[in-house]
């Protein structure tokens, strides 16, 4: 059972990762601390020199392990050899990538993952761009493995969160905050990206922030452009927390970062807001020496597509939609059939008459397309 406050303290973590990467190690503790007897990390993987880097690794694992696999077991990781086949943005086990019995076989198992009790994981690709893969996993002992579907169903309700805060890395790391540049790449995200100063006074936002402004539904800019919250009490904190982070011209800990809920007036779920300290440099805001992002996550705004959006994108039907939908979740034919109350034939021929309309050979196909459809990316859940 997932409890939802720890759910909602990890996705704040990663979010925080987002705004400063140096967040990056709390949010993979806090990941890894869900699977027992887990080693968890941040993959770069390249499928040309079919070998990987760790830049981020939970903190226990053996430093000498770390360093072993940049030396030689990279190079031999047969569950990496097929990280192309696994959709962009799904949550698989281990076994997905390669056949448990065939594993047992390796040098990757017998002399690297054997000693440290490893025998599984879960696994999501963020990120791919040509033969680069940004990958989060971790491996797990055999009885931890016993717990598959919910191990996969956790990360898979992470992967949306994950992927947008390496995105938001990415784009913040590439482009200038206050050119035209970033305009264009952070207007794609449905996170709201406000970056203000001390006295919480806007200098840049994309336009899912404008949006949550425009609805004056929580979060307000006044006419000289300061940002606040509807409640006193919630304006008060939220104001202390940008000064704070604020206030200085450069960070002084790293991973400073403060978070909030700001409730609405429209009783719709709270905004999810998180404050930290952004460093400044010669390109950024010239003039400013004391800068804040702040990130609010609309969790009404941000829902994955439904049922109905499916059939419509893909021009299946609806009945074909939801089926798509759960198994877009993770859910095998046999969940299926008892969660929409069919027989598991009736799933099969569903996911048969898909894969034909679709032009996919295999399923994993049809996940791929799901999974890297704009509609999809841009989307949480």
């Amino acid at each position: 059972m997932v409890d939802e406050a720890e759910f909602l303290g990890l996705v704040e973590q990663i979010y925080a990762a987002a705004a400063d990467p140096g967040c990056w190690q709390g949010a993979v503790d806090a990941l890894t601390a869900r699977f027992p007897g887990g080693l968890g990390l941040i993959m770069h993987h390249d499928t040309g020199r079919g070998a990987g880097t760790w830049p981020v690794t939970s903190s226990n694992w053996d430093p000498h392990a770390v360093a072993l696999y940049g030396q030689h077991y990279g190079g031999l990781n047969p569950w990496m050899k097929n990280v192309k086949k696994r959709p962009l943005g799904l949550s698989v086990p281990a076994e997905f990538m390669f056949d448990r019995a065939s594993l047992l076989k390796t040098e990757f198992y017998q002399d690297y993952l054997r000693p440290l009790d490893l025998m599984s994981g879960v696994g999501v690709t963020l990120h791919h761009d040509q033969s680069l893969f940004i990958v989060a996993t971790v491996l797990y002992p055999e009885q931890t493995a016993e717990n598959e579907s919910e191990n996969v169903a956790f990360l898979q309700r992470l992967a949306p969160h994950l992927r947008r805060a390496v995105e938001v890395n990415r784009r913040l790391d590439r482009a200038n905050v206050t050119g035209r540049a970033a305009e264009a790449t952070l207007d794609r995200l449905t996170i709201g990206v406000a970056i203000v100063d001390h006295a919480a006074r806007l200098v840049f936002h994309n336009k899912a922030a404008a949006e949550i402004f425009a609805a004056h539904d929580g979060l307000k800019l006044d006419r000289q452009g300061i940002l606040s919250a509807a409640a006193p009490d919630e304006a008060k904190r939220l104001g202390r927390a940008i000064q704070e982070a604020a206030g200085t011209p450069q960070r002084a800990a790293p991973c400073s970062h403060s978070t909030a809920r700001i409730s609405r007036p429209s009783e719709r779920t709270s905004y999810s807001v998180l404050v930290t300290p952004i460093g400044t440099g010669p390109d950024f805001a010239a003039g400013q020496k004391g800068l804040a992002a702040v990130l609010i996550t609309d969790h009404d705004r941000g829902r994955a597509p439904s049922a109905e959006e499916l059939a419509a994108l893909f021009r299946i039907t609806q009945a074909e939609g939801r089926v798509l939908r759960l198994l877009v979740d993770s859910h095998d034919a046999k969940e299926i059939a008892r969660i929409l109350n069919i027989s598991e034939f009736t799933v099969r021929t569903h996911i048969k008459n898909m894969l034909a309309k679709t032009d996919c050979s295999r399923q994993a196909d049809l996940l791929r397309a799901v999974a890297e459809h704009p509609l999809w990316i841009l989307a949480g859940n």
